[in-house]
Order: structure tokens, then C-alpha cells, then sequence
């Protein structure tokens, strides 16, 4: 669900690959034959959100699903530390969360999905050294207390994902695991599940779900690495029934780690994203994407380097209409591997992308949200020193666009008071937390109105996919006024 981004209307011709698995293009020689648009770069500002010591194993990896986990206004967060106590950040407005601890040992890898159909948001998680499992933890009025596994699988579980991989109208769970591969469990509804191998004999390190051949069904991007001597690549696993993939290998590359799957160039099918070499096995350290041309077949496009390349995501960062990208590097100590790895985005200056470092230490992980609910996509990471150098700071890059096309020039909003317009599915959640009404209409681009009416607590407005204009007002007094999309 992309609550933030622009509508795609069409897309441009991007610098391609080839057959040639070691093209690389200069860095300022990006170039495309389509009409490129000027480079206006991002803006973003720093917000240190909670800081202490963790060795290069513990990891925060920030999971944000642009819905609250706790059923409040502002957004949550789930980080995952490694070889230690996982917790809940609760989003309080301001930049400002509270901590909760999960009752957990350790995990690996997140998301968050309402596994058991009560309408709130549970954790999905898995953990490679203690209980070895994937498992699901009830989310009961905001606390988490019941753990439920999934499977008990003994061979290094590491990444989930959840979608609705058999359409039945509930949440699955795709997952990896370094030493036996690839999995599917299928949800029965009520958060019990079967699991499906569904591809063995590699080392599997990430997957993400989306419809990869346009036939409407969930199908699986993945990537694995060579650890152990297995095949390091690219694959994409087509749907064929519930538990059931046919896969289809699309190149080897060093050590991928982090994948992602999206319309990148605005042609109407999903494209794959990748970042490579974390644990420096190879020689790439570079950022991928596979453009899908709509017939099974994926052409690799190379983006930008990128330092120990070990997360990536994309969104359109900067309103402009297309689709920019985020990546990290996983970062280490630089006495043994020379590098502490980073965090860049990656500007589509339509086709050709410009890389922006945000910050030169490493971050395993990445997250694109809006975090502080102007409508624009903010970035959330950690800022890891490196191995035994210090403490590690779970950062959010505030998105700050210098055309204010985020709330078209409206004040921030510091807590959660007032008037607020939340986007989600289908429509925006207005909020008015004040004594008495306040009158709200929403206009289109084209300056129609499409709703109006009396606002006191909060009220569903059902939109079609689009970018519109909220505005409340209490007396004379116009009380807050923003530009929100809808998809």
C-alpha cells in the first residue's frame, strides 16, 4: 500500500545493461534517451531517536508498515536486535517515541501484518540463534505478550515478508533461510499455518512479494548469496498454486542481500531492486534493478555503487512523479573490511539516478515512511559506527521538500492535537481533537470538491487514487490545510 506517492502516468526509456553481467557505466555519465529532468537533489533533516551500545551483530532493522501498530494516529516502528532485546518504538508525534522491550531473545528479521484477522496489526519475526523459528506474536490492545510459531526450522531463518500469497483474504508469511532456502506459509485465517519449501539448495538471504508476470497473483523476487558454496543471483519465483512456485533464475551477481519489487519506470509492471556484496564476498558493492519488460524477462540496469550493500527500498521521494530509490550498506569494522558502509538515495532524474549520501556509517537496514504524517515519505535507519566502536542511533531522515508539495505550505503538525489528515487505503482519515466541530472539505487537483461535511473525532472519507487538498476550519479560523495522495 503506497499512501504516499504520486500517481504514475507514464514512464522513460532507462540506461540498460545488456547481457553483460559487468557493464558499469561512469557515475556522471548516466545518461537515457528519453527527456531527462533536471537534478534538484533531496533535502532531508536528522532526527536521533534512541541510542546505545550494540556490537556489529545487533541490528536495528526498522520495520514501518505507514499504519500504527498501536491504533493511534502516529506511526510505530519494529526494531529487531540480532542477539538481543527487540522493541517496539511508539510513535508519539514531534519526533518523539516510547520504548517497549518484546519478550523475545532475539530476532532477525520483521514485518507487520494482522496475522489473526482482528483488525490491528501483529509482529512477524524471525530468529536464527535461539529459538531458531519463525514465529508471529499476538498483538492484544497494544501488547505483546503471546508468541506463536510458525515453524521451528533449524538452518538460519533470517527475512519475512507478509502478503496474501493465496488470495484467500488473509495473511501468509514468505520467508528465507540460509542453509535450506526458500519458504511459504500459507495462513488458515485464524494465525495457524502450512509451510512449503518452495525452493531448496541455495542460500536464501531476502524476499519481497509482488506480481512479477501480471497475471494478478503474488509471485516472489528473491535474492541468495554463495555462502557455503551455494549460487549467488537474482531469481523470481512464479506463482502456480497455493505453496507452489515455478522458479526462474535471472543472473548471478556477488552477494546479494537486500530485494525490493516495484513499477520503477512507470510501465505498469513490477520491477526488481537490489543491493549487493554485504559481507564483502565479491566486488560489487553496487545498486541493480532488473527492469521487467511484461513478457518474463528482466534486463539488469545497473543504478550507483553503494558501500557493503545490504538493504534497499524505493519511493517517490521528492514528488516529482517518479519513483527514486533508497539503499544501505551493512557497515563493519574498517580495520578488517576497510569500510563502514552507508546509507544513499538515488534521485530518477527521469531514467538516469543521481546517488546523495545521507550519512557514511553503516545501516543493516532501511524503512520508507511518513513518520510524521505531513504526506511525504521519510526514511528510517540506524547509524552504526561500526564493530565495537561505540553505540548505534536508530535515526528518521525527515523529508523536508523545498517546495513544500508535501502540505502545500500548511505548519507541521508537533502532536497529535488538532486537526489531522491520516491516508489510508481507499480514502484519507480526517482527526479533529478539540472540543466542538470544525466544517472540512477536500478538493482535487482540478479544484473540485469531492467531500464536505462536520468533523468532531474522526471520519473516513472514501477517494478514488489521486492527489487532493483537506482544509478545516472552526469560525473564521482555517485550521490546517494539506496535499495528500491516495493510492
Amino acid at each position: 500500500m503506497l499512501i504516499y506517492m504520486m500517481i504514475l502516468m507514464g514512464g522513460s526509456p532507462l540506461t540498460v545493461a545488456g547481457d553483460n553481467s559487468n557493464y558499469r557505466p561512469k557515475e556522471t555519465e548516466m545518461e537515457e534517451t528519453g527527456a531527462a529532468t533536471q537534478s534538484k537533489g533531496f533535502s532531508f533533516a536528522r532526527h536521533d531517536i534512541h541510542t546505545e551500545y550494540v556490537d556489529w551483530f545487533h541490528f536495528y532493522q526498522v520495520r514501518h508498515n505507514a499504519r500504527n501498530i498501536g491504533g493511534y494516529a502516529w506511526p510505530d516502528a519494529v526494531s529487531p536486535f540480532a542477539l538481543n532485546t527487540p522493541m517496539i518504538y511508539w510513535g508519539e508525534g514531534g519526533w518523539s517515541f516510547s520504548i517497549t522491550n518484546l519478550p523475545l531473545l532475539g530476532m532477525y528479521g520483521s514485518d507487520v501484518a494482522d496475522i489473526d484477522g482482528d483488525g490491528d496489526l501483529d509482529i512477524v519475526g524471525a530468529d536464527p540463534w535461539y529459538s531458531v523459528s519463525v514465529f508471529w506474536i499476538r498483538n492484544d490492545g497494544g501488547s505483546f505478550t503471546t508468541i506463536n510459531t510458525i515453524m521451528s526450522n533449524g538452518g538460519f531463518p533470517n527475512h519475512v515478508h507478509c502478503a496474501d500469497l493465496d488470495r484467500d483474504g488473509d495473511q501468509d508469511v514468505a520467508w528465507t533461510c540460509e542453509l535450506y532456502g526458500f519458504y511459504v506459509s500459507l495462513n488458515n485465517g485464524a494465525g495457524s499455518f502450512t509451510n512449503y519449501n518452495i525452493y531448496s539448495g541455495v542460500s536464501a538471504e531476502s524476499v519481497w512479494p509482488a506480481d512479477l508476470d501480471g497475471d494478478g497473483d503474488i509471485d516472489l523476487a528473491g535474492v541468495t548469496h554463495a555462502w557455503l558454496g551455494y549460487t549467488s543471483g537474482v531469481w523470481w519465483f512464479e506463482y502456480t498454486g497455493p505453496g507452489s512456485y515455478t522458479p526462474h533464475y535471472i543472473q548471478s551477481r556477488p552477494d546479494p542481500h537486500g530485494v525490493w519489487a516495484g513499477d520503477m519506470d512507470g510501465d505498469g509492471d513490477n520491477d526488481i531492486l537490489v543491493a549487493t556484496n554485504f559481507m564483502n564476498l565479491g566486488d560489487d558493492n553496487s545498486v541493480w534493478m532488473f527492469r521487467n519488460d511484461g513478457y518474463n524477462t528482466f534486463t539488469p540496469v545497473y543504478i550507483g555503487p553503494i558501500a557493503w550493500g545490504s538493504d534497499i527500498k524505493a519511493a517517490d521521494l521528492d514528488l516529482d512523479g517518479d519513483m527514486d530509490i533508497v539503499a544501505s550498506g551493512g557497515g563493519a569494522d574498517e580495520d578488517f573490511f576497510g569500510t563502514h558502509g552507508e546509507i544513499a538515495a538515488y534521485e530518477n532524474t527521469g531514467g538516469s539516478f543521481t546517488k546523495q549520501v545521507l550519512q557514511t556509517n553503516g545501516s543493516y537496514g532501511l524503512w520508507i515512511g511518513d513518520y510524521d504524517l505531513d504526506g511525504c515519505p521519510d526514511i528510517s535507519a540506524i547509524d552504526y559506527p561500526g564493530y565495537n566502536t561505540g553505540n548505534s542511533t536508530f535515526v528518521i531522515y525527515e523529508n523536508l521538500i523545498p517546495d513544500a508539495r508535501c502540505m502545500l505550505g500548511a505548519p507541521e503538525q508537533s502532536e497529535p492535537t488538532t486537526f489531522r489528515v491520516i491516508p489510508r487505503k481507499g480514502g484519507l482519515l480526517l482527526s479533529y481533537n478539540f472540543p466542538g466541530s470544525a466544517d472540512f472539505s477536500v478538493h482535487d487537483v482540478a479544484g473540485r470538491e469531492v467531500a464536505s461535511g462536520k468533523l468532531s473525532g474522526e471520519r473516513f472519507v472514501p477517494l478514488g487514487p489521486g492527489v487532493y487538498v483537506v482544509s478545516a476550519s472552526a469560525g473564521e479560523k482555517v485550521i490546517c490545510q494539506k496535499g495528500i495522495s491516495v493510492r
